[in-house]
């Protein structure tokens, strides 16, 4: 084998293993698997959420991205499915809102009422035309 071949390998080999890690990594990130027990980064409205990342996005990821954020405001929409319920949160002239993923171990999602005012602790995963948070619990 010549060389320059075996420095090729060694670099392609060295590059797979680094984009290994890092992709592991990203799936397997160190967030709670539930933000219940944990204390919240920021305290919110849903209303001034969604105005920070309309306001700027890439600003707006910077400071709520991955973080565990307790948002308060009005329920406009929910859906129940087998393995999770969904909330929208948001007031009726707002456009927007904050669309909250709860799994299926919410005991108490049909309990959920369009227009009633709730608190909600999740993590914040970023703005496509709603901003998401995932693993989210109700704060009594």
């Amino acid at each position: 084998m010549s060389r320059k071949l075996l420095i090729i390998l060694i670099s392609f080999l060295l590059i797979a293993g680094i984009g290994g890690f890092l992709a592991y990594r990203m799936v397997f990130q160190d967030a709670p698997l539930s933000v219940e027990n944990e204390k919240a980064d920021f305290v919110i409205s849903a209303a001034a959420l969604v105005s920070a990342f309309e306001t700027n996005e890439s600003q707006a990821m910077k400071r709520y991205g991955g973080k565990i954020i307790e948002v308060h405001g009005e329920i406009d929409e929910i859906t129940i499915k087998e393995t999770s319920t969904t909330i929208v949160l948001k007031s009726p002239e707002d456009l927007f809102g904050v669309l909250c993923t709860f799994d299926s171990s919410v005991a108490n999602a049909g309990s959920f009422r369009k227009g009633s005012a709730i608190t909600v602790k999740g993590i914040c995963n970023g703005y496509l035309t709603d901003v998401a948070l995932n693993k989210c619990s109700l704060i009594k």
